[in-house]
Order: C-alpha cells, then structure tokens, then sequence
C-alpha cells in the first residue's frame, strides 16, 4: 500500500508539472485506468491549466503538421507517376498534328487557373475541334466525363442557345450544367448570330495534369 501511495505522490507531482498521462506513465508504473481515477478530480492552479492547455494545442498542432506534409508527399508522389505516363503519351501522339493542335489550342484559350480541365470559346468550329480532341485523347482507358456549361448575356436568354450546342456536339441538353447568364448593359441584341461561350469542363484532376505535362513537353518540343 505504502508503494502504491508513493506511486500516488509521483503522479500528482508529475501532472502538477505539466506532464501528460503517457508521460507520467513512462514514470509511475500504474494502468492507465487507475492513472484517470487518482487523477480525475485533481485541481489544478491556473497556470497549471494554461501549461497543459499549450501543450495539447502544440501537440494537435505539431500532429497536423505531419499529416499534412505526409498528405503534400503522396500528392507529389502521384503527381510525378501521372507525369512520366504524361511524358510517354506526347512521345507516342508527337507526330499527330491533331493532338498537338489541340495541345497548343488548350495552351492558348485552356484554363490553367484551376486544378480542372476547362476549355471556353465562342467559335463553334474550335468548341467541336475540342471536344473531338478530348474524346479521342484524354479517354485513354480512363473514366471521365465532359460537362458543357453556356455562358451567355441576359438579353438572349429566350434565344435556346443550348440547342445550338447540344446538336453541334450530338448532346442532350441535359447533359449541359445550368447555364450562366452574365449581365448586359443592353437590352438589345448587338449579335444576332452571337451564341454565347461554350466551356468545356472535364472532370479528373489527373486529367488535368496530364494536360499540363503535355504542354509542357509541347514548349520543349518547339525549343528543340
């Protein structure tokens, strides 16, 4: 009993100073169970509880930390296996005057600002070039899906501009996400023939990359 006191004695010196329950186990040879029962209703001074409380957060701190430098380590990793397939694929496509135009087509009017492949234009016979390029080389033995979206100013709202797409493309236009009206400063039409801005959306960040690296190996290619 007298050992068990002195082991008592120890824990509450041992907490009073700020060390954790793992830390005072190191010391006090004791279950964890009965560790929580002596201590339990131990008060502490306020500065006890400031001491604790700063540890705790240094170590939630210290814990997020490395799993988010573990996460950005896996994203790097992946990153650079998508690459390298990258690399091979514009090795196998680099005399395809198609695939680089649509390379140089993406470099040019793409979105690079998201990590997401968009492609917007207004001009039907590029939009339809696009989504062409896409279908035959993005879907390489990948699953992924192409989502048009109109972007079109209020006054031709009334206009069913997403028919006009949807039959250039052979879609639906249930396949089209809910269109953008963008505001006008006219009330009137200054384009009749105007149909709006087809964006191009595909899903897949690793597609997106993929895009990227080719470009990049696009920019090389004209150097060399």
């Amino acid at each position: 009993m007298a050992y068990k006191q002195e082991e008592f004695k120890q824990a509450l010196d041992l907490r009073k100073q700020g060390k954790s329950y793992n830390e005072i186990l190191e010391s006090v040879a004791v279950a964890k169970s009965t560790l929580s029962l002596w201590l339990k209703d131990l008060p502490l001074t306020a500065d006890e509880e400031r001491y604790l409380k700063t540890r705790t957060d240094r170590n939630i701190s210290r814990g997020r930390t490395k799993a988010a430098s573990e996460l950005r380590k896996n994203r790097i990793k992946r990153e650079k296996a998508v690459y390298l397939i990258a690399n091979q694929e514009f090795k196998k496509f680099a005399t395809d005057a198609k695939f680089l135009l649509g390379v140089m087509l993406y470099w040019a009017e793409g979105s690079s600002k998201h990590p997401m492949f968009q492609f917007t234009n207004s001009n039907p016979i590029l939009v339809e070039f696009m989504y062409g390029w896409i279908k035959t080389y993005i879907n390489c033995e990948q699953e992924f899906q192409i989502r048009p979206r109109l972007y079109i100013h209020k006054a031709y709202a009334g206009e069913d501009c997403e028919r006009f797409w949807a039959n250039l493309l052979g879609l639906e236009k249930s396949e089209f996400a809910k269109t953008v009206y963008k505001p006008s400063f006219r009330e009137y039409k200054k384009n009749p023939n105007y149909k709006g801005c087809l964006r191009l959306d595909v899903s897949g960040v690793n597609n997106y990359r993929r895009v990227m690296a080719w470009k990049k190996c696009l920019g090389q290619y004209i150097l060399s």
